[in-house]
């Protein structure tokens, strides 16, 4: 069961996870957050980077991992953009990008 806890190790909005590193989406869908596990936290995940683009978040990640990874690279420019469907546990892409 994923919970809501943006710490949470089972975190709903997880876009993608790399070793000790991961994306997720806040939970406002506002904006990306990169993670890194705790070594010894029980699970648990604290930030070290927001970024409200791709590019940005994109540029943080290559400061802390040489490859990125294509589930990033996929993302829309804006992480509004981003849709996380809460219910089903998808993720999705919003219809709306390139609307502006």
């Amino acid at each position: 069961m994923s919970e809501q806890h943006e710490t949470s190790d089972s975190y709903h909005g997880e876009i993608v996870r790399r070793g000790s590193h991961r994306v997720i989406i806040c939970r406002d869908g506002i904006q990306y957050i990169i993670q890194s596990q705790r070594i010894s936290g029980g699970g648990r995940w604290d930030a070290f980077g927001y970024c409200a683009t791709r590019e940005g978040l994109i540029h943080l990640w290559r400061g802390s991992e040489s490859v990125v990874p294509p589930e990033l690279e996929a993302l829309p420019d804006q992480a509004r953009l981003y849709s996380p469907n809460w219910q089903t546990g998808s993720l999705e892409h919003s219809s709306q990008e390139g609307a502006e």
